[in-house]
């Protein structure tokens, strides 16, 4: 395992060899680690943008040989770029987006600026962070999620009574997932690590009663009541708008 030294001395590594590539017009490192690593298990995050779009792949070549001794390298194709996930020998894990930076887009609201070459990269971060969507487009966007949540709740007393309990479990875990998603958005909280511990605690115990204590009906079936409640609750403490109450009833099955 890494020491905390040789984590901050790699960042410096990678992000030194990056910014003389000629194609790299700047480098931004996101997450936590943009105001002090969480702990020992913290990856680090960046961003490589380059002046042209064509010049991704070549900056992505560089990367086999900057990282020639990573233990695995996993690519993930973006709409705009790259996303790899490079795992070291040493246990450290570097998350690395490489985009053009007219494409720069960061959902973190922690970020700091390594190298910019022109003032263009500053310029794109300050204009383009996805999570100060517009209220409206989130809105309709949990409108959608509205209906999601209901018809995954339906799903799920269906199942109970099939005694299909694994799927149920599949379903309850997208229910959460949209819960804490909510939770976020409405106390204005930016988790990008998924760093929860700073939500609600009412929320959070609420939502840890939603796991059942065993696979049979009745378990599953308090369990599925009170997701149903904590979504509902969600909804009347926030005052965003009214459920319509038809919806409500495709669950009396």
């Amino acid at each position: 395992m890494y020491t905390e030294k040789e984590r901050a001395k790699l960042l410096i590594q990678a992000a030194t060899v990056v910014s003389t590539y000629p194609e790299v017009e700047g480098i931004v490192q996101v997450g936590s680690g943009v105001e002090g690593f969480l702990d020992e298990y913290s990856d680090i995050d960046l961003i490589f943008s380059t002046f042209t779009s064509q010049q991704v792949p070549v900056l992505r070549a560089r990367m086999d040989k900057l990282f020639s001794d990573a233990l695995y390298i996993r690519q993930v194709g973006l709409e705009q770029g790259l996303f790899l996930y490079v795992f070291l020998k040493n246990g450290l894990e570097f998350d690395l987006v490489l985009m053009p930076t007219s494409a720069l887009q960061v959902r973190s609201a922690h970020w700091k600026i390594l190298t910019d070459k022109t003032g263009q990269v500053l310029s794109r971060m300050h204009s383009s962070q996805l999570e100060g969507l517009e209220r409206q487009t989130f809105r309709d966007t949990l409108l959608d999620w509205e209906f999601e949540i209901v018809y995954a709740m339906r799903s799920i007393l269906f199942e109970i009574e099939r005694g299909n309990f694994l799927y149920v479990m599949s379903r309850m875990d997208f229910v959460r997932d949209k819960l804490v998603r909510l939770q976020c958005y409405y106390e204005k909280e930016q988790h990008q690590f998924k760093d929860y511990r700073t939500l609600d605690r009412d929320f959070q115990l609420r939502l840890q009663a939603t796991y059942p204590r065993s696979f049979e009906r009745q378990p599953m079936l308090v369990c599925a009541q009170q997701l149903l409640s904590l979504f509902l609750k969600q909804h009347s403490d926030n005052h965003l708008w009214e459920i319509d109450s038809r919806l409500l009833d495709i669950l009396k099955v």
